[in-house]
């Protein structure tokens, strides 16, 4: 109702065209409305309607509100009927975090302190062995602030008197100080390197909070998600002469450096994202479509002469291109004419110093989309991609075996439920590989969805699995794609 145009409630907008009004969990409500009387009054008018037809209640001495803005509100509202505004600078519990405007995040950092330490004390008395002490340390003490760290922007303080605390019962079994017998680096490490395998608070929280980037590229359009990847196209690299023709979520796995947003939260998540991303490898792409997509600079795949990936620093190959819109070798690749683009294909000057860049960027790329295996592979998951296509694809396909012109294929439908292929039959069909085209199929367990590819069908008798179509489906579309790297 509150997304309805005809009762003109104004919803937080997003920059991307989509807006967010409301968000629930389970019997939590967040309204996000534009900050003006008329409107908090249309969305009390959509309540009470709401209200009359369900029969529920609203309890307003229970709610809260918080004005969100560096402008100071002018006009008072809901105080008539028990609603509470919270001021600047103060918080109110929400899904078990305290958030407000301006709100100190040590209030936040104090109560999980807090928490950790009153369980600890209630530990203390158990006299455990030391095996015992790490265990208790990891799946309580530590646990306690997982859920914190997950949704607020690491704190090096925090970490620190939590590596205290966990540190003195470990030797002690007490809150009490103590001299550690081991340094952390060696407590932290597996118990297969001789260490203790304690769970490091600053790299569990650097996880959670890339773990939270990670999540925001995966299917679904949550608002949160929306945001994540707005938010992701605003990080730019730090390089002078670069326009907004450089925003491209691929940048975020480029081995170069980022500029940080402003913000302390996205700094955060960011920072964290740039330790856990140089673990990362990249993947080589198994068929034309794979190869269309790739980045072309900060590719550790795509190098020049020294070994090195092709850059955008002043006095690299890229700049001038980059800003002309050509950052994926799809760019660089004219696929009616089976070649490589000319500098006037490209938009760019015939200047000596644009072909040799053009010229040194096409040498560097070491695949040839002709003749890369365009062939799907078995396992592999495709679909017939139409003229006016526009929806994720109804029919997907699960290679079993491929000759020169067709392919045999396990068949799925798309369900009602946007993203999710559910198998058909066990048994397969015949497809000619002509005009289909790879699609990115992600498996979906009890936890979630996951970043392997989905398995083959159960057997007889067992519930089939369903599937996620990643992001728009078709690989060629995708702006993100798990399976380019091992995690």
């Amino acid at each position: 109702m509150l997304d309805d145009h005809r009762f003109g409630v104004k919803g937080l907008a997003l920059l991307g065209g989509g807006k967010i009004t409301d968000q629930t969990f389970a019997d939590d409500i967040a309204l996000y409305l534009q900050g003006t009387r008329d409107n908090m009054e249309r969305t009390q008018k959509v309540l009470d309607i709401f209200c009359k037809a369900s029969r529920a209640k609203i309890n307003w001495h229970k709610t809260t509100a918080i004005w969100a803005s560096k402008k100071n509100k002018e006009w008072e509202w809901g105080q008539e009927v028990g609603l509470q505004w919270i001021p600047k600078g103060k918080g109110v519990r929400y899904m078990g975090i305290q958030v407000g405007f301006h709100f100190p995040p040590e209030a936040n950092v104090d109560k999980m302190l807090s928490t950790l330490k009153g369980k600890l004390i209630n530990w203390s008395t158990c006299h455990l062995s030391l095996a015992g002490r790490i265990l208790v340390a990891n799946q309580v003490l530590l646990a306690s602030m997982w859920y914190l760290a997950a949704a607020w922007n690491s704190n090096p303080r925090m970490c620190c008197q939590v590596r205290g605390v966990v540190r003195n019962f470990i030797w002690s079994g007490k809150a009490t100080n103590m001299r550690a017998k081991v340094k952390w680096e060696t407590l932290v490490l597996p118990t297969s390197q001789g260490g203790f395998g304690i769970i490091d608070p600053k790299t569990q929280s650097e996880a959670l909070l890339a773990k939270l980037l990670i999540r925001g590229f995966e299917p679904g359009g949550e608002p949160w998600k929306e945001l994540m990847r707005h938010k992701a196209n605003q990080v730019m690299l730090p390089v002078h002469g670069l326009g907004p023709a450089t925003q491209d979520i691929n940048w975020l796995f480029a081995a170069t450096k980022l500029k940080r947003p402003p913000t302390s939260l996205w700094k955060s998540i960011l920072s964290a994202w740039m330790n856990v991303k140089p673990g990362l490898s990249k993947s080589e792409p198994t068929n034309a479509a794979e190869v269309l997509r790739q980045p072309v600079f900060g590719n550790p795949l795509i190098t020049n002469q020294d070994s090195r990936p092709l850059g955008l620093s002043g006095k690299s190959e890229g700049n001038a291109l980059v800003n002309a819109g050509h950052s994926r070798v799809s760019d660089f690749w004219d696929l009616e004419a089976e070649t490589w683009k000319n500098l006037s294909a490209l938009g760019m000057s015939s200047h000596a110093s644009n072909k040799l860049n053009r010229d040194l960027i096409v040498a560097s790329i070491p695949w040839n989309p002709t003749t890369s295996n365009n062939k799907p592979l078995v396992g592999d998951w495709v679909s017939k991609k139409e003229a006016d296509w526009s929806t994720p694809p109804e029919w997907v396909y699960q290679i079993t075996d491929t000759n020169r012109t067709t392919a045999s294929a396990k068949e799925f439908r798309r369900l009602s439920n946007a993203g999710r292929v559910q198998a058909t039959s066990s048994h397969c069909t015949i497809i000619p590989l002509e005009g289909y085209e790879p699609v990115r199929v992600l498996a979906q367990d009890g936890h979630g969805t996951t970043l392997r590819l989905a398995k083959d069908l159960p057997p007889p008798g067992k519930k089939p699995p369903i599937y996620w179509i990643f992001e728009t489906g078709f690989i060629s579309d995708l702006p993100w794609d798990p399976r380019d790297w091992h995690w």
